[in-house]
C-alpha cells in the first residue's frame, strides 16, 4: 500500500437492462438515493426504489452507475485483464468505531454518525474502503478510481 503499482485493467461502457440483476453479481454495493445512503451486501435483500447512483464491487472489478435524464449510465471496470495501467490503493475511512460486531457491523462516531457495514468488524476497531485509483499514461493524472474492498483497520491511518 502507498506505492504505485502496474497492473491490466479495463473499462467499459455499461449496458444493463436489469440494474438489480447486474448489481447483484458483485459482492457489495454502495448504493445512493434520493433519500439515504447505505453499504451493502449484494446477498440481502435490496431495493433500487429512489436509487440515483450506484457502486457496486468485488475484488476484480466495480460497476458504477448514474441515473441521468431517467436512463442508466456508467462504467465496468474490470482488472486482470486489458491494457497495462497505473494504480494507486489507498484506505478510505468510514467514519466511527464499531460498537456492535457482526455482520453487519454497527459504527458509531461521537457526533452521532452511525453506520452499517456489511462485513464483520471487532468492537472498537474501525472500517475504511479500499479505493484504486488509475493513473493517466503519461501524466500524474487520476483518470478513474473504484471500490475494491471494505475491511477492518485498527488505527485511522493504518495502509496496511
Amino acid at each position: 500500500m502507498n506505492e504505485f503499482k502496474t497492473i491490466k485493467s479495463v473499462s467499459a461502457p455499461l449496458d444493463c437492462g436489469d440494474l438489480k440483476a447486474e448489481i447483484k453479481k458483485y459482492t457489495y454495493a454502495l448504493l445512493i438515493k434520493t433519500d439515504s445512503v447505505s453499504l451493502i451486501d449484494t446477498a440481502d435483500d435490496f431495493n433500487v426504489d429512489n436509487l440515483i447512483e450506484v457502486r457496486a464491487f468485488n475484488d476484480n472489478s466495480e460497476l458504477h452507475a448514474i441515473l441521468v435524464n431517467g436512463a442508466w449510465r456508467g462504467r465496468i471496470r474490470k482488472d486482470g485483464e486489458g491494457n497495462e495501467v497505473e494504480i494507486f490503493d489507498r484506505n478510505q475511512l468510514i467514519w466511527g468505531k464499531c460498537v456492535a460486531p457482526g455482520k453487519p457491523s454497527k459504527l458509531y462516531e461521537d457526533r452521532g454518525i452511525t453506520v452499517m457495514v456489511p462485513v464483520e468488524v471487532a468492537e472498537d476497531k474501525r472500517a475504511c474502503l479500499l479505493i484504486r485509483s488509475y493513473l493517466s499514461d503519461n501524466e500524474f493524472e487520476f483518470v478513474d478510481y473504484r471500490i475494491c474492498a471494505i475491511k477492518e483497520v485498527s488505527e485511522v491511518n493504518n495502509n496496511e
